[in-house]
């Protein structure tokens, strides 16, 4: 990486992680916020803005209206600006919001697993049919011959709706009150003492509950229920009736256990690990665009170079033509045909300079976001520094260790064992919701009563004087409940026993189909890394060959164009055979560039393909989220 770029990426970073939820310094959306009373429980989270200025601009790097880049430069600044990964980012941050509804008790929405290729693009088509080369004939470098693979989908947690449904594990503080009057018409004054029942009942109540995920659940409750009325025969008036109540609950089979209960939050925490798999695979392929757009640059820059070095030969054979014709030694419709040949290498070299620029334009878009129009880089006319090396034979390392070595490093197998994982811990609770319902539940609850003596009590006949113990107000219910002057206390079972069970066991049964789909799928993928692996590492063989087969043919060209030439002097060719022989010469060194870029194209597979684009970039996951390589 430049000097210029790397201090400029050093301050970038900074800058980025003034969005703390991105950097991971400040809001952990996995916990959540403070436990109540803190207002901050029923406030919207804090989500910065999107960040949608570079974060590092390449405007140092510019000299002369050029911005000169090498590779490593590219990716650095693609990881600072590129939408593509920052959108993969947001996935992490996702995956925590997911863990913090599953330490609710609550259902899961999964994570997304897509790969986003819209910023980084594919290399422009060539003016020709193939790089370098006229309308009409074979493309060395296509559109697919940038795309990986961008496979679309979610993995989402629909098992976790099936089964035994998870213990709410919110604690949560209700309350009621309730101000109501009654007027009801009695048929006789025999029990009130009046025709006409009047009540003015005030009721309060506040409970606690709270689960938790051994499959218990515990209530907490106090309720007060003052009542004055017209009743004549009432002892008190008002009256205070209150109680005290816990219980607690606990499921004895289905619903039983911390495997049952907690699974969702395991499969959330499971899930955050995916999604980091998930950011790993998107820089993958952002990355391996990124190689294939620089690469694909540089061939249209030698590929230009080598129409130039066309359209100069082609020149000069136009001027040893005319003093030819001078000379009387060959007639003057030769130079017609010279100048017809010099008008279709002066197009191609149109058309190559013409690539440069579109192909600059693609690599804009994927490292600013503003897009190939922005400000810094409208009108720069990007110069990749690197050029590709011809292939060397290096020493030939076993498929089967690059085999292994795939199987080990594709972020791909990780994230399907992951999944593979999680099915398991669904699986639990599934079979769980097999068993039948056996739930037990102790309560105990304390009451109390206390009023005024109702005076209209003294004018009854053969009722005595109230009991003075219930004779207060507030003050007086409160010392009897915590006395337990009045306590109530029990225990039941409920037993639920489903005769068929036909629902559980079509859900039992479908998620082992399931699993057992997954294994194959699992091996599907190893085999298809297998395949993957053998046919770059036979690529990359037929692609070295295929460059040796190219140099020595230019070099054969070339020799046949100068003896060409020393016979032209002597009188023994001819115009048309020098023309042929320079159009076989333009198609040698441009099979010889497309071969370059089909050797580098087949080196970078294998690196894909073998799970080494980011070690051979020296390219680290954690400082990736922050926007930067290592």
């Amino acid at each position: 990486m430049s000097k210029p770029l790397a201090s400029l990426l050093a301050a970038s970073v900074l800058a980025f992680c003034s969005a703390p939820q991105l950097c991971g310094q400040t809001i952990d959306y996995s916990r959540g916020a403070k436990f109540w009373p803190r207002l901050d429980t029923y406030r919207v989270p804090e989500v910065a803005p999107a960040d949608l200025d570079d974060s590092a601009a390449p405007a140092d790097m510019i000299r002369g209206g050029k911005l000169y880049l090498s590779l490593q430069d590219l990716i650095a600044l693609a990881f600072a600006n590129n939408l593509d990964i920052e959108l993969a980012r947001y996935g992490r941050l996702e995956a925590d919001t997911d863990l913090l509804r599953a330490k609710a008790g609550a259902q899961l929405s999964g994570v997304q697993t897509q790969i986003s290729t819209l910023s980084t693009g594919q290399s422009v088509q060539s003016s020709g049919a193939r790089v370098g080369e006229p309308r009409g004939q074979a493309d060395g470098i296509t559109t697919n011959a940038s795309e990986q693979a961008t496979g679309s989908a979610s993995t989402g947690n629909a098992a976790s709706f099936f089964g035994t449904q998870v213990t709410g594990l919110e604690p949560t503080v209700s309350s009621t009150m309730t101000f109501v009057r009654t007027s009801n018409p009695q048929i006789s004054d025999f029990v009130t003492g009046t025709n006409t029942l009047i009540q003015d009942i005030e009721s309060y109540n506040l409970n606690f509950s709270q689960g938790f995920t051994s499959g218990t659940t515990f209530n907490a409750g106090f309720t007060a229920f003052g009542s004055q009325n017209n009743n004549l025969r009432n002892l008190f008036n008002p009256t205070l009736t209150s109680d005290l109540s816990v219980s607690v609950s606990q499921r004895l089979l289905q619903g039983f256990g911390r495997a049952v209960n907690n699974r969702n939050i395991r499969i959330a925490k499971n899930n955050r690990e995916i999604q980091d798999t998930q950011f790993e695979m998107q820089v993958i392929v952002t990355v391996s665009q990124l190689q294939n757009l620089y690469w694909d640059l540089v061939t249209f820059v030698e590929v230009a170079s080598g129409r130039r070095a066309d359209l100069e030969l082609a020149e000069l054979l136009v001027r040893n033509t005319k003093r030819q014709v001078e000379l009387g030694l060959q007639p003057r419709f030769e130079i017609t045909r010279v100048e017809a040949e010099t008008t279709s290498y002066s197009r191609q070299v149109l058309d190559a300079e013409n690539d440069i620029r579109r192909q600059q334009n693609v690599i804009k878009n994927a490292i600013s976001k503003f897009g190939p129009t922005g400000a810094a880089l409208l009108g720069v006319e990007i110069v990749p520094t690197d050029r590709i090396e011809a292939p060397q034979r290096g020493p030939v390392e076993p498929v089967q260790d690059l085999v292994e070595s795939a199987l080990r490093s594709r972020p791909e197998i990780a994230r399907t064992q992951m999944t593979l994982t999680n099915s398991r811990i669904n699986i639990k609770g599934i079979r769980n919701a097999m068993l039948p319902s056996l739930d037990l539940t102790a309560f105990m609850r304390n009451n109390a009563l206390a009023g005024t003596v109702n005076p209209q009590i003294a004018n009854i006949p053969g009722v005595g004087a109230p009991n003075p113990f219930f004779t207060g107000g507030f003050g007086t219910a409160v010392g009897q409940l915590f006395r337990r002057n009045f306590p109530d206390y029990g225990v039941f079972l409920n037993l639920n026993v489903p005769l068929k069970n036909r629902q559980a066991q079509a859900d039992m049964t479908r998620e082992l189909l399931r699993l057992r789909q997954s294994d194959i799928r699992l091996r599907q993928e190893e085999n298809n890394i297998k395949l993957d692996v053998t046919q770059a590492v036979e690529s990359l063989r037929r692609a070295r060959q295929n460059h040796e087969i190219s140099k020595q043919a230019r070099e054969l060209r070339e020799q046949m164009l100068e003896a060409e030439r020393k016979r032209f002097a002597l009188g023994s060719s001819s115009i048309f055979q020098i023309v042929q022989v320079q159009r076989d010469l333009a198609a040698a060194r441009n099979d010889e560039i497309n071969s370059l870029n089909g050797y580098i194209r087949a080196r970078n597979e294998l690196d894909r393909a073998t799970g080494q684009v980011l070690e051979r970039h020296g390219i680290s996951i954690e400082a990736a989220y922050r926007g930067a390589l290592r």
